[in-house]
């Protein structure tokens, strides 16, 4: 059970989810008295992750679980998620090429680059048949 400093969130495999993550995670870092700019940059973050879950880590016939925890301890707000989909190891993706043109990038991995970008520390490992990505931001 989540200790009143974290909260657990399951979440469908629908990309409609993502609000009911977005207030929830809005909804804690006040509770918490977070800055607004930090709840933005980890909500921008797990958006990304959980879309890339969402559209690209199941199979058809699958029986999808996401979820999400959140944790606040000693100035780093921390986001530990969790899904049954096919091993993804978002480390092992090179960062997508920002400074060349546009029509000459590779399509794909901008959200995962964003993500590493945006927060302190990204952590993945998959433990069973679960992949878990952890995303750390400092205040």
């Amino acid at each position: 059970m989540p200790s009143p400093e974290s909260i657990a969130i399951e979440l469908r495999p629908d990309l409609a989810d993502l609000a009911i993550l977005a207030e929830r995670v809005e909804a804690f870092g006040e509770r918490h008295g977070l800055a607004a700019s930090l709840v933005s940059t980890m909500n921008l973050a797990l958006e990304e992750a959980v879309t890339n879950i969402i559209d690209y880590g199941f199979d058809d016939g699958d029986a999808p679980v996401i979820k999400v925890g959140l944790s606040c301890e000693e100035w780093c707000l921390t986001a530990l998620i969790e899904d049954n989909g096919r091993p993804f190891n978002p480390l092992q993706t090179a960062l997508a090429a920002t400074d060349v043109p546009l029509e000459e990038r590779q399509i794909g991995g901008l959200g995962i680059t964003l993500i590493r970008k945006l927060m302190d520390d990204v952590q993945y490992r998959r433990n069973g048949s679960k992949n878990v990505l952890v995303l750390r931001k400092r205040a």
